[in-house]
């Protein structure tokens, strides 16, 4: 992760090699995982679409002023999101995933995300993160 997060990549290049990685997550109730199929990326103070747009600095987006690599779960429309940062300290940018194939773990994704069954249970980042069992704690 380290070499696909380098500060000489923009954040655009990072969200395109994410495409393909696999993500995990291991809970008490097992692994899920899964390729990266779908990915956004924001990019900071000028992308209107951006938390930290503007410059602005709250509590919640301290996450997005974090080292590159800092994971930033926020809850937006009652479904948590996952964000990686990559920009630097003073730069606020990250890459939302926003889906996955799952690989391993689908009896557990069932499990999280019935009666929703294949695609959809994954299709979404809300949708996402209910399967990967994603929680604010993490």
């Amino acid at each position: 992760m380290d070499t696909l997060l380098s500060s000489d990549r923009s954040t655009v290049e990072i969200a395109q090699d994410l495409l393909g990685c696999v993500l995990q997550k291991e809970t008490h109730s097992g692994l899920v995982a899964g390729w990266i199929v779908d990915v956004e990326a924001y990019l900071g103070v000028e992308d209107l679409a951006s938390h930290s747009y503007g410059g602005k600095r709250t509590p919640r987006l301290r996450a997005q002023y974090s080292p590159p690599g800092t994971i930033y779960i926020y809850q937006m429309r009652g479904h948590l999101l996952l964000n990686i940062v990559t920009g630097d300290t003073q730069t606020p940018q990250g890459v939302m995933i926003r889906a996955i194939q799952p690989k391993t773990g689908l009896a557990l994704i069932n499990q999280r995300r019935h009666p929703i069954t294949g695609v959809d249970q994954v299709n979404g980042p809300g949708k996402l993160t209910q399967a990967l069992g994603i929680t604010t704690e993490d």
